[in-house]
């Protein structure tokens, strides 16, 4: 199934808009309450919402004296799908609002081999003007020179510079990202 296909008003739900914040934020400490003010909706509504996720697995919720904290739970499998699918929606949204974005994509997918590599290969990113390719220690001998304005880098330097390559646009790749990010 095409994921692209999926509608971008479901990143608009509430639930979706939560995970969209807490992974916006992962280093930050975010109350429920700072939450409802941040997406501007009701208390109990935003309550709601992150008691149901919790049940559910995917967020966690810390007490810290009198306040709960909510973070992503990256120990269930089920938040990187969320994850995934708000990264695809963000890539269509970005396709179509950039005419010259498509080329970009189409690239990745026939250039050189890439496609046949994109199995092996992590994550592609889209980060200023540059593609960044995520790629695992044992791809040593591949050329990325198809790109001119690339980098190529490793697991350890996206987790190293992670706030670096925050609101990069996701090529390929958007669960890998995810769980690399949440390690």
């Amino acid at each position: 199934m095409n994921v692209f296909i999926l509608e971008l008003s479901l990143t608009r739900t509430l639930r979706f808009r939560i995970i969209e914040l807490l992974a916006s934020e992962l280093d930050e400490l975010i109350t429920i309450s700072e939450i409802s003010k941040r997406l501007k909706v009701a208390y109990s509504h935003a309550h709601k919402f992150v008691q149901e996720m919790n049940a559910e697995g995917v967020l966690k919720i810390k007490k810290l004296g009198r306040v709960s904290v909510v973070q992503l739970n990256f120990e269930d499998q089920a938040i990187f799908g969320y994850l995934a699918l708000i990264e695809y929606n963000k890539t269509k949204k970005w396709l179509n609002e950039n005419p010259w974005a498509q080329r970009i994509y189409d690239k990745i997918k026939t250039k050189s081999g890439l496609s046949d590599l994109t199995d092996d290969i992590h994550c592609i990113l889209y980060y200023k003007n540059k593609i960044i390719i995520v790629k695992p220690k044992k791809i040593l001998d591949f050329d990325f020179k198809t790109f001119k304005l690339r980098d190529v880098i490793t697991i350890d330097e996206l987790k190293q510079n992670r706030e670096k390559y925050r609101g990069v646009i996701i090529l390929h790749g958007a669960e890998k990202y995810w769980q690399l990010l949440g390690k």
